[in-house]
């Protein structure tokens, strides 16, 4: 499994060794290492989609199955890639996160707004290739 940051590759294993460029990269280590330091409730921020945003509490247990149940619905196998461009700091961005890192899928985090203004890492072709 290999994760990166605006084409930053980030190595599990070093993950404190990664300098974060900016506070969204900042949070979404921070996730990740809770991830693999096995914490087991999150405070999580809600989008607002279909209410009014709010913090929700959330088990690990209750991310896993959920993660587990969207990776047999959509057959994603070890080594897959997967595009994460909606926000790493609400519970959809964390749940890419979680997938990613139950399946093994390698995951590549392109914030929205680089792709809105179409910033592109120069591998991006590769990323969506079939």
């Amino acid at each position: 499994m290999d994760i990166y940051f605006n084409n930053r590759k980030i190595e599990l294993e070093k993950l404190n060794l990664f300098t974060p460029s900016d506070d969204y990269e900042s949070t979404s280590i921070a996730f990740l290492k809770d991830w693999l330091n096995h914490k087991e409730i999150f405070y999580l921020q809600t989008s607002g989609s279909t209410s009014n945003p709010k913090v929700i509490e959330i088990s690990r247990e209750q991310m896993e199955a959920s993660a587990k149940a969207t990776i047999k619905a959509l057959h994603l196998q070890s080594g897959d890639r997967a595009l994460i461009c909606i926000n790493t700091n609400m519970i959809g961005g964390k749940m890419m996160l979680v997938r990613s890192l139950i399946r093994n899928l390698n995951a590549y985090i392109l914030p929205l707004f680089q792709i809105l203004l179409f910033q592109f890492p120069r591998n991006l072709n590769l990323i969506l290739q079939p």
